[in-house]
């Protein structure tokens, strides 16, 4: 997890990730600095896993896309960061050697600036591992 900034002027920093029962939940931290609010809809985001070799194992809009849980607000406002929940259903296990790719595109009109994470199975596994300590 981190952040990424585009040439939109916007930021946005993946705070967590939680595979639970086939249900993949993220929480992201989006800031704005565009005169112009954005909108918040489900088609800015997308959730794929690819195995080792590279191969398509999952693809959130392939399972009705990415829903978003609860947000502050449907539209980010220049300088008032939010924080949002999203949830990808029928989400696979992941496995040894798989990698989750969350994309994020905050104008789709403006798909060619997209952020998008990297997220392997084992730094998952040690994010995870390290959630359990911390709330101890």
């Amino acid at each position: 997890p981190g952040a990424v900034k585009s040439d939109l002027q916007v930021i946005a920093g993946l705070k967590s990730m939680k595979i639970e029962k086939g249900t993949c939940t993220l929480e992201v931290d989006i800031e704005s600095a565009r005169a112009n609010p954005i909108r918040l809809v489900t088609d800015c985001f997308s959730i794929a896993v690819k195995d080792s070799e590279g191969k398509s194992r999952y693809f959130s809009m392939n399972y009705g896309g990415v829903q978003i849980l609860n947000a502050e607000n449907s539209r980010i406002e220049q300088k008032k960061p939010i924080t949002v929940h999203l949830a990808a259903s029928n989400f696979p296990e992941l496995r040894d050697g798989d990698t989750v790719l969350f994309q994020y595109i905050p104008i789709r009109e403006n798909s060619e600036y997209s952020m998008i994470w990297e997220i392997t199975k084992e730094v998952y596994d040690e994010f995870i591992k390290n959630q359990s300590t911390n709330e101890g």
